[in-house]
């Protein structure tokens, strides 16, 4: 069966080269489910490098743009309101605790950016503004779009699977200084009552991997929303301590061109969110998965 996998994938980097762009995009499909859900990880890596090197052409390719790759279900695809540029993120799993993401940002004026993931020599990120190549990697499940001083902000919600005691979400802003993406700007005020207030350009969630967390936008409050998280010890062996929520929720509201905090949202505490949690639409479906 192993060999059987390994010559399936050989054939399909040969038979890229020779079909139309339909078949490419079906072969393309065909690696992006390879790459989540073969059962060996040798498999799965195998078949993200070749998918890697063969998506990166498509992109680059004369017509990319009109191409929605909605064949590609593996992988996130989000777009803003304006159209403005798409962002394609997917993640692996290439072994136990070796979470792996990928990207591309591509404009609608041609231009294509490679995201390099580089959280493993980052520190402080909540502090770091952030080109492509030094990207904190994950697999973006929404995007909002707002202005400030008529100039567009992208605010992204990412999700990274980080290990098998924990897991992260992150929410950033999107910007572009002279047509090259910013990912996080100051955008995120915490106010400190007789001193500086603490301006970040991340939130950053830790939490349980058995915890349900959400962080999002809530359109009907029009607030980043996400739960209050408290250490507990884990329910694992090994885990140590951890941070789960605790039914109350904590907030960031838009004024002045930041997002302000706010400690508490609600007085009563809820047994469950009173928003859902990200849908896991098409191309998200491996946002919560986990694989040896």
């Amino acid at each position: 069966m192993r060999k059987l996998y390994v010559i399936i994938i050989l054939w399909a980097s040969i038979s890229l080269s020779l079909k139309s762009q339909a078949d490419k995009l079906l072969d393309l499909s065909f690696l992006s489910d390879a790459m989540i859900n073969a059962a060996k990880p040798e498999h799965r890596v195998a078949a993200h490098d070749l998918f890697y090197s063969e998506f990166k052409k498509s992109l680059e390719s004369e017509g990319s743009w009109s191409n929605s790759y909605t064949e590609l279900e593996w992988i996130s695809i989000k777009q803003p309101a304006d159209k403005s540029f798409r962002l394609f993120t997917w993640q692996i799993i290439a072994a136990e605790n070796d979470y792996r993401y990928f990207g591309f940002l591509q404009t609608q004026n041609g231009m294509l950016f490679e995201l390099k993931d580089d959280k493993d020599n980052l520190d402080d990120v909540e502090y770091l503004s952030l080109g492509p190549e030094e990207w904190y990697g994950v697999l973006y499940y929404e995007i909002k779009e707002y202005s400030v001083e008529g100039i567009n902000h992208y605010l992204l919600f990412g999700y990274n699977g980080h290990s098998k005691y924990e897991k992260i979400k992150i929410a950033e802003v999107l910007t572009f200084i002279e047509n090259r993406p910013i990912f996080g700007t100051e955008s995120f005020k915490i106010p400190k009552e007789g001193s500086r207030d603490d301006v970040r350009n991340r939130i950053k969630l830790n939490y349980s991997v058995d915890g349900n967390v959400t962080l999002n936008y809530n359109e009907g409050l029009g607030i980043i929303m996400h739960d209050h998280l408290i250490p507990r010890m884990g329910q694992f062996i090994g885990q140590g301590e951890t941070m789960v929520p605790d039914g109350s929720y904590e907030g960031y509201r838009l004024v002045n061109g930041f997002w302000v905090y706010n400690e508490k949202i609600f007085d009563h505490i809820y047994k469950n969110a009173p928003v859902p949690v990200p849908s896991i639409k098409k191309g998200e479906k491996s946002m919560y998965k986990s694989r040896n």
